[in-house]
Parts: structure tokens; C-alpha cells; sequence
């Protein structure tokens, strides 16, 4: 038992009454008159202390490589729920404006300025895989995440029990 577990014990056992308060300072003052028992308790405690700051140090860093960027700059933690989101408006928008340009020109006729809207239906194509990719990179940047930050609570957790 700790040095600080054994006075908090002392002043547990002078509050209920079991020691008298004669006793307790002469409990007290046997216990803080062992220098030996302090600087060793007083080094695991800063030690504990340096560890647990260097580890959220650490996590600070590791984090942004897992951040998003928004629209203005922002970040956010990235999101299963918003990868697969992405993935949907996105490549449901390609899909749409796949049909949609096959649609109008698959009628048109194949020459002179109207050849070039033959092209027009890749864009679509171009824009659901976008999407797709878009909504599958942001789903495994969230998985990672969460492995990263079970893996940092585990550590965190370690260090505060020893």
C-alpha cells in the first residue's frame, strides 16, 4: 500500500472514531518521517504523470492523420455513416446523369457538332466511381480511426493501472 492510500486509511480510521486524535498524529507523522517511502512514491506518481502526457501527445498527432477535411477547411473524425452517405449521393448522382445524358443523346445524330455529346454519359460514369471510391476511402479512414483510438485507450488504460 502507497504512502497516500495509507493516510487517506489513517484519516478514514480518525473520522469513525477509531482513532483518537492523538493517535492519529502520531500515526501521521511516523508515516511522513519514512523519507525513504516518499521520493520513491513521489518519482512513480510523475513517471505515471510523463507517460500519460507523452501518450495523449502522441494521439494529438496520430489523430490529424486520420482527420477530414470539410468544405472550408474544417475537420471532423471521419464517419462510417458519412462514407457510405458520399457513396450514394455521389454515384446516385452519376448514375442519374448517366441515364439521363444516354438517354438524350443516344437519338441525336452522329455528326458534325453533336458527335461530342456522344461523350457526355462518361461523365456520369466518371462521377459514380468517384463516388463510389470517395464513400469506401472515407469508411476504411473511419475504420482505422476507431482501431487507432481503441488501441490509444487501451495503452491509456494500462499506464493509469500500473
Amino acid at each position: 500500500m502507497g504512502l497516500v492510500e495509507e493516510l487517506q486509511k489513517l484519516e478514514q480510521l480518525y473520522r469513525n472514531g477509531s482513532l483518537s486524535a492523538a493517535e492519529f498524529a502520531q500515526a501521521k507523522s511516523q508515516l511522513l518521517s519514512n523519507p525513504a517511502s516518499i521520493p520513491d512514491q513521489a518519482v512513480a506518481v510523475l513517471n505515471k504523470e510523463a507517460q500519460l502526457s507523452r501518450l495523449d501527445r502522441e494521439w494529438q498527432f496520430e489523430q490529424q492523420n486520420y482527420m477530414v477535411r470539410g468544405r472550408y477547411g474544417s475537420q471532423h473524425k471521419p464517419s462510417v455513416v458519412g462514407g457510405l452517405i458520399s457513396a450514394f449521393v455521389i454515384g446516385g448522382f452519376g448514375t442519374l446523369w448517366t441515364i439521363t445524358t444516354y438517354s438524350i443523346t443516344s437519338n441525336m445524330p452522329k455528326f458534325g457538332a453533336f458527335e461530342i455529346a456522344q461523350f457526355m454519359p462518361l461523365f456520369g460514369i466518371i462521377f459514380t466511381i468517384f463516388g463510389i471510391w470517395s464513400g469506401i476511402n472515407q469508411v476504411a479512414k473511419a475504420r482505422a480511426y476507431q482501431v487507432a483510438q481503441d488501441s490509444y485507450s487501451q495503452r491509456r488504460n494500462e499506464i493509469e493501472r500500473s
